[in-house]
């Protein structure tokens, strides 16, 4: 049995970071559609909540196949995964999660409240690979 795809070290160091992810599925005219968003690292996973009509929800629905770019404006971490809509997990919770990790949960407890009065559904996503410019020389800087 092959072993599930693994971030690295230093990857995940980057991705522990209150950064927003840009995510690109592919649109039904076969384009990249890329929306930026919040998102939390579990179990190696991209997980983010988002409105259950978005586009990017469809696009999944209809082709798993997305990449993902974590940056802070010189390092970053780009993957390519697979997605899906996971209806096991708790979106109020996840939500809280990852609202409270840029927001804090003074300042992000009304933004939870107004993200859920639209319906929401978690998507995760599972890398297959990555690069990212923390081998090179200016990922140190």
């Amino acid at each position: 049995m092959t072993q599930p795809f693994q971030l690295s070290e230093r990857e995940i160091e980057l991705l522990k970071k209150p950064l927003l992810s840009k995510i690109a599925t592919i649109g039904r005219d076969g384009y990249p559609q890329i929306t930026q968003t919040g998102f939390m690292l579990e179990n190696g996973k991209f997980i983010i909540t988002t409105p259950q009509k978005a586009v990017k929800v469809r696009n999944i629905q209809r082709n798993p196949r997305v990449s993902v770019l974590v940056d802070d404006g010189y390092k970053y971490v780009a993957i390519k995964g697979r997605a899906k809509i996971n209806t096991e997990r708790d979106v109020v919770r996840d939500t809280e999660t990852i609202t409270y990790r840029y927001m804090g949960k003074e300042k992000g407890k009304p933004m939870v409240d107004e993200i859920l009065k639209t319906k929401h559904v978690i998507v995760e996503i599972a890398p297959e690979s990555s690069t990212s410019s923390l081998s090179l020389k200016f990922g140190d800087a």
